[in-house]
C-alpha cells in the first residue's frame, strides 16, 4: 500500500511529498503489473480559501500544469482500478493514463492499495503501511 498526503514536488525524476505528519517519495514500481485502486486528488486547505487557485491547493504563482491560472476553482479528482502498468515515464491503470504531472506544485492525497491487499506479511502484519492508512484517513475524517 502507498499513500501520500502533503505538498508534492519533483525532485529530478522522484515525485515527493512533504505532509505534516509524514513525508517521502510516490514510488510505484513495486506496483508495476499489480491490479490496484488508486485514488488521487487536491487537498485543499480545512478553510478552504475560495479566492486562491484550486481552494488553496495550488502553490504555482505562474502556469499551473493543472490549469489553475485559468480554472482556478477546477480540482483534480482521480479514481481507478486496474492493473498498473508503465509506458516510459508515464503510468496507466488498466488503459487511464495516471495523472501524476498535475500533482506537483499541489497539496494532495494519493493512495494506491492493491486490490488484493493482505495486511499480514510473511514478516509479520505490515505496521507501516496500516499506520499510513491511518494517516491518510484522519486527514480525510478532519475535513
Amino acid at each position: 500500500m502507498l499513500v501520500g498526503v502533503g505538498l508534492f514536488y519533483e525532485d529530478g525524476p522522484i515525485l515527493r511529498f512533504e505532509g505534516d505528519d509524514a513525508s517521502g517519495s510516490l514510488d510505484l514500481s513495486p506496483f508495476d503489473g499489480v491490479e490496484i485502486q488508486v485514488l488521487a486528488f487536491h487537498l485543499a486547505p480545512s478553510h478552504r480559501p475560495a479566492d486562491q487557485r484550486g481552494l488553496g491547493s495550488c502553490y504555482w504563482r505562474e502556469d499551473c500544469p493543472f490549469g489553475h491560472h485559468l480554472y482556478p476553482h477546477r480540482m483534480l479528482t482521480f479514481r481507478e482500478t486496474g492493473v498498473l502498468t508503465r509506458s516510459g515515464d508515464s503510468w496507466k491503470v488498466g488503459e487511464v493514463p495516471f495523472p501524476l504531472s498535475y500533482l506537483p506544485g499541489h497539496r494532495c492525497i494519493v493512495a494506491a492499495v492493491p486490490v488484493r491487499w493482505n495486511p499480514i506479511t510473511p514478516e509479520g502484519v505490515n505496521l507501516e503501511g496500516l499506520e499510513q492508512l491511518r494517516v491518510a484517513l484522519d486527514q480525510l475524517k478532519v475535513r
